[in-house]
């Protein structure tokens, strides 16, 4: 997911993360396996296409399916259990330190819910002026971009109060992603990637990314994965940055995450795109769940562009493609969507898990609900 300044006074469409949450924002992050990797060579990386036989389409099932003949079945509204109001760009979320920190884009500013009365706190400044994205965990510190200043801040959940800054520079529209202990940033013109430890304060390298990937990153499975919105996906390694294998034909990445072992990828239909990080190489396709109604009118998941978003966990993830709605696909026992309505946001925000619920952010508001069944 990427931010942009212009999106901090605007109410239509806004941006990984995800981005990125990358996810984002969203999933975890293990350290390098048993996974085969294409050692690099003199001559370029080996770039994988999808065949018929990489890659499973996965139809959904007849729960998750909608009538689409002679009439589209209803959306369910999200369980809601509790909402929080009072935010002005709530975008991120984390849990830590018993409380669920809230990032609002607008003010650069973190906010605590207390889970056990659903009540917020006092906001804690994370810049003095402009807007920041990304809430990150990493070296025990909650980290965000800072646009105006260039800086990576770093917030103690548990002292309330920000601990490390490390300038970067050309935050505004970049792309940031958390692994092994240290940062990594895509700046938003160089396109350069920048590597920060997080334990020292310092920037401790910085790498030339191909043009061919380098619009959103993640960092799972001991390498960093960038991509290109379309669909080249690049396998770097984390010491050199050098790409040591590439991938074509994985979906639309406006959004990755990682979660259940496979990389997750917004695709153009409105579908999501599992990558095995082994190879890497294609290992199923999701189409886009049906569309549904709402006191009549139709509404969908949407269809991916800057402000789409992937949290994903160990069964599944969590999708926004739309302001108005939010999907979930579970993979057991077979992957099936379900799809909801009930946001309201201008702006398309992330999830988090913690103390029995998920969080999701909604733009002025933070709603809770009950966490997903395994």
């Amino acid at each position: 997911m990427r931010l942009h300044r212009r999106w901090k006074v605007s109410t239509a469409t806004a941006n990984g993360a995800m981005a990125i949450l990358v996810g984002g924002c969203g999933g975890t992050t293990t350290s390098p396996g048993s996974s085969a990797t294409v050692k690099p060579t003199e001559a370029a990386a080996a770039t994988v296409k999808p065949t018929e036989a990489a890659a499973a389409t996965v139809k959904p099932t007849e729960a998750a399916a909608a009538t689409q003949g002679d009439g589209l079945a209803p959306m369910p509204t999200l369980p809601v259990t509790a909402t929080i109001p009072g935010f002005s760009g709530a975008v991120h979320l984390q849990a830590a330190n018993d409380v669920v920190w809230v990032l609002d884009h607008s003010d650069s500013s973190v906010w605590p819910i207390d889970p056990t009365t659903n009540t917020v706190g006092t906001p804690i400044d994370l810049a003095k002026t402009g807007a920041a994205n990304y809430l990150q965990p990493a070296a025990g510190l909650l980290w965000t971009s800072a646009f105006d200043s260039g800086d990576l801040v770093g917030f103690d959940p548990a002292k309330r109060k920000i601990t490390r800054k490390v300038h970067v520079g050309d935050l505004d529209g970049g792309t940031l992603a958390v692994g092994d202990d240290r940062i990594w940033v895509i700046q938003g013109s160089s396109h350069d990637l920048v590597k920060v430890d997080p334990k020292k304060g310092t920037v401790i390298g910085s790498f030339t990314l191909p043009e061919a990937c380098h619009d959103s990153l993640l960092a799972a499975d001991g390498f960093l994965w960038a991509a290109s919105i379309d669909g080249h996906l690049c396998k770097i390694d984390p010491s050199t940055g050098v790409v040591i294998a590439e991938l074509d034909g994985a979906g639309a990445p406006w959004a990755m995450a990682w979660g259940a072992g496979r990389i997750w990828i917004s695709a153009a239909d409105g579908g999501v795109v599992l990558v095995d990080p082994t190879g890497p190489s294609i290992a199923a396709t999701l189409p886009a769940p049906p569309a549904g109604t709402v006191d009549g009118a139709r509404y969908s998941l949407g269809k991916p562009d800057e402000s789409a978003s992937i949290v994903a966990d160990d069964d599944g993830a969590w999708v926004r493609y739309s302001h108005g709605t939010i999907g979930r696909v579970d993979l057991a026992p077979e992957p099936h969507w379900k799809v909801y309505t009930g946001l309201r946001g201008a702006f398309i925000g992330t999830e988090a898990t913690g103390f029995g619920s998920t969080w999701i952010a909604d733009w002025d508001q933070v709603l809770r609900i009950p966490a997903p069944k395994p």
